[in-house]
């Protein structure tokens, strides 16, 4: 089935009118007959056009063409395969957004199937519900017959999970900012007092802030504030290895209601009873079997902390303070000492940050520019082809013909 993309181009098939003018109005060169006398001619009323025949049939016809297919591909001509599926997908959350809303109704009006962003991509009459793994959907994209697919997403960050996937060349990938919210991560109590730590939310960050308050509504539960003992190893090579470890631990005390107990030596004495032991020595670590260690131990590598082993993690590089702050030494530290599964699922709840559709591959749209009926159709390969050949053959035999 012949279908076109964007058909208001069609009004540029009025265009055929000049070639179609220009042949009319061309005469052909009559045969030249030599008389002795013009006595016996007489003059004729006849017009002077009356007996002009289209010149250069075959011209016309090749200059229309031209005209014909260079519409076509303004258009947007293609071809309908019958049998190829064409798909809307919405990802759980975004079907009632207004914005949403009005291009589905108008895409489910131009023929297009409802299906969840979900492994399997249910019917909208189906109710299980499960978190989408966006690259794993691009994936199964791939195997389906379809000949178009709008995809309307959240493109959370944190559903692109395990290896990138190759954005189909069917698939507009168009992307839903959420609404920012604010939430309550945690509260802490502290002594007679509470330390609210406090998110905010948007499509392009997530940020915390701690209060100090007296009480909490009833719905909000606090926990005992969190202690975590450390003990650092140092030998006088690394003085200021550790005074970069400790401003970095004392940052994290400032921002993060935890409470770290620190005690230095230059030898282990606290092992039994501490959390953490932090190594600034040239000398060998020991091992440890029921206490993580992080060690100085510096050694080409790209990440500044890398894991050895379940247990044991690595500072590669010595510090100093561009080091610290180059490498975001205060994040890392937080993020390796205060590791809690439970929080961080919580926090994936209310996490809104997005990847923007043009980091996520090629192949991505814009909802603005989709429109009742208007979809984005790159020409045919086939017609631009058919189009160059047609243009030669009309220059070669217009040149032959000095036309």
């Amino acid at each position: 089935m012949i279908q076109f993309a964007q058909p208001i181009f069609l009004w540029a098939l009025v265009g055929l009118a000049i070639p179609i003018g220009i042949h009319l109005l061309s005469r052909k060169e009559g045969m030249v007959v030599k008389m002795g006398s013009l006595r016996h001619l007489r003059e004729t009323s006849t017009k002077q056009f009356k007996g002009i025949k289209l010149n250069e049939l075959l011209l016309l016809a090749l200059r229309c063409l031209l005209i014909i297919l260079f519409v076509g591909m303004l258009a947007g001509f293609h071809w309908k395969d019958t049998k190829a599926k064409r798909w809307v997908l919405v990802e759980r959350g975004l079907e009632n957004q207004r914005q949403v809303k009005v291009i589905t109704d108008s895409l489910i009006g131009d023929g297009y199937e409802w299906r969840w962003l979900q492994s399997g991509f249910p019917l909208r009459e189906q109710t299980s519900i499960e978190e989408p793994n966006y690259w794993k959907i691009l994936s199964e994209l791939e195997n389906e017959n379809l000949a178009c697919a709008i995809v309307f997403s959240k493109s959370n960050v944190k559903n692109f999970n395990g290896f990138r996937a190759a954005m189909p060349p069917e698939v507009t990938w168009i992307g839903i900012p959420a609404e920012p919210n604010q939430f309550i991560l945690q509260a802490v109590e502290k002594e007679n007092e509470f330390l609210v730590r406090q998110g905010y939310s948007s499509s392009d960050k997530t940020l915390f802030e701690t209060q100090q308050v007296s009480s909490l509504p009833d719905s909000i539960e606090a926990i005992p504030m969190r202690k975590i003992t450390i003990s650092i190893v140092h030998d006088d090579a690394h003085l200021d290895d550790l005074q970069i470890i400790q401003a970095s631990l004392n940052a994290i005390q400032e921002t993060i209601p935890v409470e770290f107990s620190v005690t230095k030596s230059a030898a282990v004495q606290t092992q039994a009873s501490a959390d953490w032991i932090f190594w600034l020595s040239d000398s060998d670590i020991p091992k440890f079997d029921s206490v993580k260690s992080l060690a100085l131990k510096p050694q080409p590598s790209n990440q500044l902390i890398s894991q050895e082993n379940f247990t044991q993690w690595i500072i590669n590089k010595r510090l100093t303070i561009d080091v610290a702050r180059k490498e975001n030494l205060t994040l890392q530290l937080a993020s390796l000492l205060l590791a809690d599964p439970a929080l961080t699922n919580k926090l994936e709840l209310f996490d809104n940050r997005m990847l923007p559709d043009s980091a996520i591959l090629s192949g991505t749209g814009d909802a603005s520019t989709l429109k009742a009926g208007l979809l984005p159709q790159a020409p045919n390969q086939y017609l631009i082809l058919f189009f160059l050949l047609i243009l030669i053959t009309e220059r070669i035999i217009a040149y032959a013909r000095k036309q």
